[in-house]
């Protein structure tokens, strides 16, 4: 499991009502994660203030020698000089109070169009330096994650699934990934939380979610499995190799989705989940899709 700390630094999800932690909060988050034995931790530069709270955190329970940090490059600096570009993945570091990353990644998969210029070359330089120890992208579409696993630069993707976006598995990418010995960090694994929410709560804007909604409450209800459960357990399963990334804003939370983690597999579970969600509307499975605020 991978600790994602977006909500560490900004408002997050369509599920979080408590809006982003307090310093305090952070550490015990950060903190508790630890002690569950999560060592790995994913930020952005683009994640508002989440660099430096997740630095203080890991400071604070003298974790920053020893956790696995993946940070992602902001794409306002893709076009910049390898020198900038270098610069400001130091600051980075500065603000995680590590001394190297387990992997910078590209924040979107646009930046793959500029690997043969400067964008390529000073990533390369982190990794060759030891600012990193592997390059990757974060990507949104199957197509994407196959051209950035087809470039040798590339050793880590992250991609959105969960338990009803099969867009990945669909087009090989674990299996491609796998052969190629390239790592992959799965993202979404709640849907932005829509997955944890009844049809009443959802928000306007993502009132087109309802009926996949009542679907999986259902279906979750039949396998006597708490929603976050049963989607934790299907990504584990499923794809037992990947990092799966979950969020939290309480260190309640974090136990809470350790320990869905670990649940059991009940009979008939996974091929059901797989015969069930197999098609679903491009508009409920990508976030980027659903109306603004």
């Amino acid at each position: 499991m991978v600790l994602g700390t977006a909500q560490l630094g900004m408002p997050y999800g369509v599920a979080n009502s408590l809006g982003r932690p307090d310093q305090d909060m952070a550490r015990r988050i950060v903190r508790q994660a630890w002690e569950n034995g999560v060592t790995f931790f994913d930020t952005a530069q683009a994640y508002a203030d989440s660099e430096l709270v997740l630095g203080d955190a890991l400071h604070c329970i003298g974790a920053e020698a020893r956790a696995n940090v993946i940070t992602k490059l902001h794409p306002r600096f893709f076009r910049e000089s390898p020198s900038l570009i270098l610069a400001e993945l130091s600051r980075s570091l500065q603000r995680c109070q590590v001394k190297s990353f387990y992997g910078v990644m590209l924040h979107d998969e646009s930046g793959c169009d500029l690997l043969a210029c400067g964008l390529g070359e000073a990533l390369a330089e982190a990794r060759n330096s030891g600012m990193a120890r592997s390059i990757g992208v974060s990507v949104y579409t199957p197509r994407r994650a196959i051209e950035a696993l087809k470039n040798k630069l590339i050793t880590q993707i992250q991609l959105p699934a969960n338990i009803v976006d099969r867009r990945f598995s669909k087009q090989y990418v674990f299996e491609m990934a796998e052969e190629q010995g390239k790592q992959v960090f799965i993202r979404g694994a709640l849907l932005q939380g829509v997955l944890c929410l009844n049809p009443d709560q959802l928000p306007q804007r993502v009132q087109h979610a309802a009926t996949m909604l009542e679907e999986y409450i259902e279906f979750c209800r039949r396998h006597g499995l708490a929603p976050a459960a049963a989607a934790l357990t299907y990504l584990k399963n499923k794809f037992s190799s990947a990092f799966v990334l979950f969020g939290a804003e309480t260190e309640e939370q974090v136990v809470q989705n350790i320990g869905y983690w670990k649940t059991a597999v009940p009979s008939g579970f996974m091929e059901e989940a797989d015969l069930l969600f197999k098609e679903q509307d491009e508009l409920v499975l990508n976030p980027s899709n659903w109306p603004k605020k």
